[in-house]
């Protein structure tokens, strides 16, 4: 009796799952087929190029250029500016020359023979401290080719500039105040 009691039970309970798993209970018992997803092809994407950033211990001329105002016979009073002797240069300037001749000195030994500028070497080694002139300190500097090759002249406003000889003539480093330019030469 007790085993044709579960069996009813069993085949009583049978309709109502029947019946209730139509309801849609959120499973799907239906089997599916496997479908191979398409393998995306990569694509290649620009990525932007950052711009360089300034070092900030590297500084610059702040002075736009001034028209080369020499002539054929100089700079001299020929052209548009007038030179002046004067007792003393501007103390930034001598502070900012010496740092750059004892930088190019230390770091440029190809420009030097037994501590002298070598012949044939002038303009590059006056090149290379105008460079460091301008990035240690901001000052303006230039070696014009229409100077004599061991000078260099410095400016901080257009008004005047100064200009210096910077190397002796057995090739020694050295500085020595040459003139004053008003307005500057560069």
């Amino acid at each position: 009796m007790i085993r044709s009691l579960l069996v009813r039970r069993v085949w009583l309970g049978l309709p109502l799952t029947l019946v209730f798993s139509g309801c849609g209970d959120g499973v799907d018992t239906t089997p599916s087929t496997p479908t191979s997803a398409a393998t995306p092809t990569p694509v290649a994407t620009a990525t932007a190029t950052p711009s360089p950033t300034a070092d900030p211990s590297v500084k610059s001329c702040s002075l736009p250029p001034l028209p080369n105002c020499s002539t054929a016979s100089g700079p001299y009073e020929f052209g548009c500016f007038t030179e002046r002797n004067i007792e003393s240069a501007e103390a930034a300037f001598l502070t900012a020359i010496q740092e750059a001749q004892d930088f190019v000195a230390s770091t440029r030994s190809e420009l030097f023979s037994s501590g002298k500028v070598k012949s044939g070497s002038e303009r590059t080694y006056t090149a290379a401290v105008v460079k460091r002139i301008t990035e240690l300190n901001g000052i303006c500097a230039a070696a014009p080719p229409f100077l004599p090759e061991d000078e260099v002249t410095l400016k901080s406003r257009q008004d005047r500039g100064e200009i210096f000889d910077i190397i002796q003539g057995d090739g020694s480093p050295r500085l020595k105040f040459v003139t004053l330019s008003l307005p500057s030469i560069f």
